[in-house]
């Protein structure tokens, strides 16, 4: 069950394996000593249920890292069926995990994104958005700091490279994949 979670929320390649991965995650930590972080995304009806919890808190404890985020889907996904637990579900598992894992932190909110342009704002928003939704706010200050104004955006928009999304109530800019036409 937990191989058929890790590959519906992570997508890797038809060759790995869950157990390996996290067998080699523990190998890697006696060998390592500088600190060691990890982040778990909870999906909503994916990996939100006390079996998972359970089954996680029990592989960070024996994991011991320093720092163990747990986030949610704040900006836009590339699965539209992606959802961040219900409020009353990540109640439950803040309780679990806390009441286990000393060193477990959460990222529940946007965080201030500073983007800057590497002097072709073009394609450096283009670059950042193939792998980061944009949230419009940090677009517009970076577009500010390099000297420019949003028609860069509405050229990028109008040429189809990029489109803009709301997700939880905040507008978003992401490179459009243009193999799927997504």
């Amino acid at each position: 069950m937990q191989e058929e979670i890790w590959r519906k929320v992570n997508r890797p390649h038809g060759h790995l394996s869950l157990s390996s991965i996290l067998a080699g995650m523990l190998v890697f930590r006696q060998k390592f000593q500088a600190a060691l972080v990890t982040e778990t995304m909870l999906v909503k009806e994916i990996n939100d249920d006390t079996a998972a919890i359970q089954i996680l808190a029990d592989f960070l404890l024996e994991l011991q890292p320093l720092k163990s985020w747990l986030s949610i889907p704040i900006r836009p996904p590339v699965e539209t069926w992606v959802k961040p637990p219900n409020p009353s579900t990540l109640w439950e598992i803040l309780q679990i995990m806390s009441a286990k894992i000393p060193f477990m932190d959460i990222l529940f909110d946007l965080e201030e994104t500073d983007f800057r342009s590497a002097g072709n704002i073009r394609d450096d928003i283009l670059s950042i958005s193939a792998v980061h939704p944009i949230q419009e706010e940090a677009l517009k200050n970076m577009l500010a700091r390099a000297g420019t104004d949003w028609a860069v955006v509405h050229n990028l928009i109008a040429a189809n490279l990029i489109k803009k999304t709301l997700h939880a109530g905040k507008w978003f800019y992401t490179r459009r994949n243009l193999s799927t036409g997504g």
